[in-house]
C-alpha cells in the first residue's frame, strides 16, 4: 500500500515537472498574462471602488427629524403655565431640482464606463508587451543556436588550422586568428544570453511569475501580409479604440457634471412638517389641543456666481480640455499607424531581400571560401570574413522577421481589435550552407 502511494507521488511530482518545463506557446502566454498580471487585477478593483458609489452617487439628501421644546418659561420649565408651551417633532425632506440626482447619477456611470475602457486597453497593451517579450526571446534563442552553430564550425575550422601549423603547412597567425573568432563568438553568445534572460525576467512580470523562473518557449515567427488599406484601418481604428472610448466616457461624465451644477443652482425645495403636544392650560382658547404645522422653503442662490456657476465653468473647461484630448488622441492615431505601416512594409522588404539574394549569395561565398581555404588557396582570414558575413545576414534576416511581429502586435493594440483574420502569412525560415 506504501509503495502503491509513493509510486502514485512520483509520478504525479514527474508529471508536474514536465509540464513546468514545457515550452510555452504564444497563445498560452497572453492568456495568462491577461488572468494573473497584477497591473489589470489593480484596475479591476478600482472598477469595483467606482461601481460602490452607484447606488449613493443619485441618492436624495436624507430627511432631517427634529425634537424641540418650544415657548417655555425659562425659569420653572413648566409646560403647563402658557398655552403656547409644547413639546415639538419636525420632520423635513429637501428635494433637489429635477433632474439634478439623474444627472449624477450619469456622471457616476460615465466614470465607470470610463475605467472599464481603461480596462481593456490596458489588457490590449499588456497582450502588445507579452508578444514583444515573446518575440524578443524567439530572436535571442534563434541568435543563440546560429552562433553556436557557427562557433561549432569555426572551432573545427580553427581545428585544422592547428593540425596544418603543426604538420608544418599552416601558418601561426591562421591559428591565432582562429582563437580570436573562437572568443568572439563565445562572447556574442553571452551577450545573447544575457539579453535573453533580461527579457524573461520582464516577461516572468509581465506574467505575475517570480522574476528569476526560468521560461522556455516555442519559437513560431512568421512575416504576415496585412490585407487592409492605411484609411480602412483608421477607421477600425477610430471605432475600436479604447483610448478614444474613454475620452468620450470622460466628457460625458464632464458634462453631467456641467447640468449638475447648473440644477444646483436654481431653487431647492424644503418640505417640512411638525407636531407639538401641548398642555391644558387655564384660558387656552385650544383648551389644551395640540398643534400641527406644515412649511415649504426655498434656497437662495444668492452666491450662484461663485460656487455653482464657477462649477459650471470649470466642468465646462474640462470637457473643451478633453475634445481637445480627443482629437489628439485621433490625430496620434492616424500618425502611429501611418508610421507602423511603413515599417512593416520596410522589415517586410528587407526579410525578402536576405531570403532571395543576400543569404544565397552569402552561403555560397561561404561555401566557396570553405573550398579555397582546404586547398591553401586563401588565408584564414577570408575564411573568417566569409563565416561572419554569413552569421550576421542570418541573424539580420531573422531580425526583420521578429521585427515585423512586433510591429503587428503593436498594430493590433493600436487599432483595439485582433487583426489575425486580416494577415497572409509568409515563409521566415532561412537556410543553412
Amino acid at each position: 500500500m506504501f509503495s502503491t502511494t509513493l509510486m502514485a507521488l512520483l509520478g504525479a511530482s514527474i508529471c508536474v515537472a514536465q509540464m513546468s518545463t514545457q515550452p510555452a506557446n504564444l497563445e498560452s502566454l497572453v492568456d495568462e498574462a491577461l488572468a494573473a498580471n497584477p497591473s489589470l487585477s489593480a484596475l479591476q478593483k478600482r472598477i469595483a471602488t467606482f461601481e460602490k458609489r452607484l447606488p449613493y452617487a443619485g441618492a436624495p439628501p436624507d430627511p432631517m427629524m427634529r425634537f424641540s421644546l418650544v415657548n417655555v418659561p425659562g425659569v420653572s420649565l413648566d409646560f403647563g403655565r402658557t398655552p403656547m408651551s409644547g413639546k415639538q417633532i419636525s420632520l423635513m425632506q429637501t428635494l433637489p431640482f429635477p433632474g439634478t440626482l439623474r444627472e449624477k447619477t450619469t456622471a457616476a456611470k460615465e466614470v465607470v464606463s470610463a475605467a472599464e475602457s481603461r480596462l481593456l486597453d490596458h489588457r490590449l497593451q499588456i497582450t502588445r508587451l507579452v508578444k514583444v517579450a515573446y518575440y524578443d526571446l524567439a530572436f535571442y534563442d534563434q541568435a543563440i543556436d546560429i552562433t553556436r552553430e557557427n562557433e561549432t564550425v569555426v572551432r573545427s575550422i580553427a581545428e585544422r588550422a592547428l593540425a596544418r601549423y603543426e604538420a608544418g603547412s599552416g601558418r601561426q597567425h591562421d591559428v591565432l586568428q582562429a582563437g580570436v573568432s573562437l572568443s568572439l563568438l563565445s562572447n556574442r553568445v553571452t551577450g545573447f544570453e544575457t539579453s535573453r534572460r533580461l527579457a524573461v525576467v520582464r516577461l516572468n512580470g509581465l506574467l505575475g511569475r517570480a522574476p528569476d523562473g526560468n521560461l522556455e518557449i516555442q519559437v513560431n515567427v512568421h512575416v504576415q501580409d496585412v490585407t487592409l488599406s492605411i484609411d480602412d484601418l483608421l477607421a477600425v481604428a477610430e471605432h475600436n479604440s479604447k483610448t478614444l472610448r474613454e475620452l468620450t466616457h470622460q466628457i460625458r461624465e464632464w458634462e453631467a457634471r456641467e447640468r449638475v451644477a447648473q440644477k444646483t443652482g436654481l431653487p431647492t425645495l424644503t418640505l417640512s412638517v411638525a407636531y407639538r403636544q401641548r398642555n391644558a392650560v387655564p384660558g387656552d382658547p385650544a383648551v389644551g389641543d395640540d398643534f400641527l404645522s406644515a412649511g415649504i422653503g426655498l434656497n437662495l442662490p444668492v452666491f450662484r456666481g461663485r460656487k455653482q456657476s464657477a462649477r459650471a465653468a470649470e466642468a465646462r473647461a474640462t470637457v473643451q480640455w478633453l475634445q481637445a484630448r480627443f482629437e489628439e488622441e485621433r490625430q496620434r492615431l492616424g500618425t502611429e499607424l501611418q508610421r507602423i505601416v511603413v515599417e512593416l512594409q520596410l522589415h517586410q522588404s528587407e526579410q525578402e531581400l536576405f531570403i532571395e539574394q543576400v543569404l544565397p549569395q552569402t552561403e555560397q561565398a561561404l561555401r566557396s571560401a570553405r573550398s579555397a581555404y582546404e586547398a591553401d588557396l586563401v588565408d584564414f582570414s577570408t575564411l573568417q570574413n566569409a563565416q561572419s558575413t554569413w552569421l550576421d545576414a542570418e541573424l539580420m534576416r531573422f531580425h526583420h522577421a521578429v521585427a515585423h511581429a512586433k510591429l503587428l502586435a503593436e498594430l493590433e493594440a493600436t487599432v483595439g481589435i485582433s487583426l489575425q483574420d486580416q494577415f497572409v502569412q509568409r515563409p521566415v525560415d532561412g537556410g543553412r550552407p
